[in-house]
């Protein structure tokens, strides 16, 4: 067992887990499936996702799609559920981690509740036991939590050697910071690394396009499975346009992409039109767009919005920067 705690940033998203750390970095997607530890993987280079916890065995990642039963996409619990805690375990055993100080992200919502704070700061801390692709494992976690606006600060305003920018604008200006998510659409300002003003949106995230793209395309295939909403969910955010979708065993016609260039861009509108709203009256410095959602609909926002900023690594922006910020030795990570 490691004497020394290792320092891990953990970004809990909608749709996957990115991680930062000084042994490396990932994402782990956010899919589980019953599985089997003894289920053979034919290609020795793989590196599955198997885990059992609590008497439970689950595969993890885009593994649950092809090799488990009863696949899971749950994107509607707390960030402090107690099932993100096999994606945590998961991950620092692909680090080799296994005594840790992890710092996790909360909404802005859910940090400012101190009762849910320390709930979610119990539940990942302590010793936990779990056998990791048929290797038992013991992990001592001490667990903190960061507003999750917070992340993006201490990703611009500390360099990779956690060593304040002192030429970064971002110390002093009045930033509002856009995060696109899966279900979320979080809009807040920050000055001097504190949150000045908190705006509630009522809108999701991206999860509203993909709905759409997964009824336009049941409506000329037939009802899709949960692999398949999985696989067109992943070929839209990461290679739009330029793959072929698939639905129940059949191509989809290229045409499609046209459709859901269309639905993307009305998406983006009512992102802009509602960050407007949001904005109106508070004059920030700069707006920052960040989150999963940012390089995917960055064109049309730019369409609607000219003077947007974009993060240089929206997906990873809050995982850098919990990481970045657990290595400050002053500072504290209770909100």
């Amino acid at each position: 067992m490691e004497q020394t705690p290792r320092k891990v940033g953990i970004d809990i998203g909608k749709s996957s887990f990115k991680y930062i750390s000084e042994h490396g970095a990932g994402e782990i997607p956010n899919y589980m499936a019953r599985g089997t530890l003894t289920q053979v993987i034919n290609d020795p280079g793989a590196r599955p996702f198997l885990i059992s916890y609590k008497s439970s065995d689950w595969i993890l990642g885009e593994d649950a799609a092809t090799l488990g039963t009863n696949l899971l996409w749950k994107t509607d619990e707390e960030k402090g559920d107690e099932r993100n805690l096999p994606f945590i375990l998961m991950i620092l055993a692909r680090l080799g981690i296994n005594n840790a100080e992890i710092i996790v992200g909360l909404p802005v919502s859910t940090a400012e509740n101190r009762k849910k704070t320390e709930a979610t700061k119990s539940m990942f801390s302590g010793i936990k036991e779990a056998i990791v692709n048929g290797r038992p494992m013991t992990f001592i976690i001490k667990a903190n939590v960061l507003h999750e606006p917070l992340g993006t600060y201490f990703s611009l305003i500390l360099d990779e050697n956690c060593r304040p920018i002192k030429a970064s604008p971002f110390f002093q200006e009045r930033m509002a910071v856009i995060d696109i998510g899966y279900r979320t659409l979080d809009v807040v300002t920050l000055q001097g690394g504190k949150l000045a003003t908190v705006k509630d949106s009522t809108m999701s995230g991206t999860v509203s396009l993909f709905e759409k793209t997964w009824k336009v395309i049941e409506a000329d295939h037939g009802m899709l499975q949960w692999s398949d909403k999985v696989r067109i969910y992943h070929d839209i955010s990461n290679n739009f346009g330029k793959t072929t979708l698939r639905a129940n065993g059949e191509y989809v016609s290229p045409a499609i992409w046209e459709r859901i260039a269309v639905l993307r861009a009305q998406l983006a509108k009512d992102i802009a039109d509602e960050v407007r709203s949001i904005l109106s009256g508070l004059r920030p410095d700069r707006m920052l767009v960040t989150g999963g959602g940012a390089l995917l609909l960055k064109d049309d926002l730019l369409n609607n919005i000219r003077h947007l900023s974009f993060h240089p690594n929206p997906r990873f922006a809050n995982a850098i920067g919990f990481y970045r910020a657990a290595q400050i030795q002053s500072f504290t990570t209770t909100p």
